[in-house]
């Protein structure tokens, strides 16, 4: 009778198998089929490696990435400032003033930067919960909002949310929010104040929402996106394409670039540096962006190629490293995993196209320290500071970044054989800051 129950236990089809394997938990038999249908979708394209602590470490060395001062993909596209609504002496506009002009709001980089663009649609959002003895009624909160967005003027509008509305649990809801919470991206401030992502002791995250403030929370999201984010990003996505067009079409522009795209324009110095906000590489870099985040990936990738080639002849090998890699990325979206996977053209020279960005990628991350620095220190061979020269730490992160790009492209293909180079040249890179 054991026996006959542990193989009744084990999975019977290939995807309840795999997460078998790796330890994750399935339902019963009767829904064991549909929950397997349904997480099979997901943890493919979040775990391509199928290894957990790998699959950790890329998720967690990508997000410890971010906001780089020469790639704007994870820029903000909006703001929301979230404050309380219903906090006896407070004003809920001081409150936002406070969050506003408070430079720890936002990651360093994005401070100053040569790419993050300031004109994003900014939000408030008051807070009300509804369980506190100075709960307001809801003619008095839409008061409050008019009132709220008169003084401050935000861009993207003032929203009402209502929280904790239910007066007891809601039995049998799930927390849905601990699974989505962000590691704090403040400064050493937080840290020393030991702000920490989970709450012990107290009921699930969400249990005291009722279903009107679900509905409000579902309403509010619709509307923070489709009214105000995709209008605000498809107006500056226009805005830099007529930059660009203006700049790199026609005749006339096609002969400055056969002449050299520095005709007529002061001589940029080799290198990273020199790029300015309102360059049209930096431009041409924003518009490419936001493309990908707008799912045309097609013209993004056309965009990433015009800016390989001009990093290129400016030698600035650690932009051009990062055009490369966004341009694997863009050639890989415009197929799905499924086409990817065909062995027949044309998926095979597309993927071939991704394949050879990707593996680029690390190589042009390598050449910018090796032109930049000594091997092994921060100064340059010259010992004389040269422009765009990087420190090696940062050129191992760059190219370890690239290096697992290019191995979880090809995981996600199902040629996991070929893995092993890409990942072994990324474990030699970031063997360099340990």
């Amino acid at each position: 009778p054991g026996l006959a129950r542990a193989l009744a236990g084990v999975p019977s089809d290939v995807p309840s198998l795999i997460a078998h394997a790796r330890g994750e938990r399935w339902g019963e038999k009767a829904g064991g089929t549909r929950a397997a249908a349904a997480a099979a979708s997901t943890p493919l394209a979040a775990k391509p490696f199928a290894a957990p602590w790998l699959d950790a470490y890329h998720a967690r060395f990508d997000r410890a990435m971010q906001f780089a001062d020469h790639e704007a993909i994870d820029h903000p596209v909006g703001i929301v400032y979230a404050v309380m609504a219903n906090v006896p002496g407070e004003d809920p506009a001081e409150a936002y003033r406070r969050l506003a002009e408070d430079p720890s709001s936002f990651p360093p980089c994005l401070l100053d930067t040569q790419l993050a663009d300031p004109d994003v649609p900014t939000h408030c959002v008051l807070v009300h919960d509804a369980s506190s003895p100075s709960a307001m009624a809801d003619d008095d909160l839409d008061v409050l909002r008019l009132k709220t967005q008169t003084a401050i003027g935000a861009s993207g509008g003032t929203f009402v949310l209502p929280v904790n509305g239910a007066r007891e649990p809601v039995c049998g809801r799930a927390d849905a929010w601990s699974v989505h919470l962000e590691t704090r991206l403040g400064g050493s401030r937080d840290r020393e104040r030991g702000i920490e992502p989970v709450t012990s002791g107290f009921a699930a995250r969400g249990a005291y929402l009722s279903d009107e403030d679900i509905e409000r929370h579902r309403v509010f999201v619709a509307e923070l996106v489709n009214s105000s984010l995709l209008p605000s990003m498809d107006r500056r996505a226009k805005a830099l394409n007529a930059v660009i067009i203006a700049n790199r079409k026609g005749l006339k522009n096609q002969l400055k670039s056969f002449w050299g795209r520095s005709t007529g324009q002061i001589a940029k110095p080799e290198g990273d540096d020199g790029y300015a906000r309102d360059c049209i590489e930096s431009q041409m870099r924003r518009a490419a962006d936001l493309s990908m985040a707008l799912r045309d990936h097609e013209g993004a990738a056309g965009l990433y190629r015009l800016l390989a080639a001009d990093y290129k002849a400016d030698k600035a090998w650690r932009r051009l490293g990062a055009a490369q890699e966004s341009l694997g990325h863009a050639l890989a979206m415009t197929q799905t995993m499924r086409r990817w996977s065909a062995e027949g053209p044309p998926h095979r020279e597309a993927r071939r196209e991704a394949e050879s960005a990707l593996e680029s990628a690390a190589g042009c991350h390598a050449r910018a320290a090796a032109t930049g620095t000594e091997p092994g220190t921060s100064q340059s061979a010259t010992n004389a500071p040269l422009s765009g020269s990087i420190n090696p730490a940062d050129r191992a992160r760059w190219a370890t970044k690239a290096g697992l790009a290019h191995a979880a492209f090809l995981a996600a293909c199902g040629a996991h054989r070929e893995c092993a180079s890409p990942l072994m040249r990324a474990s030699a890179e970031d063997s360099q800051n340990h």
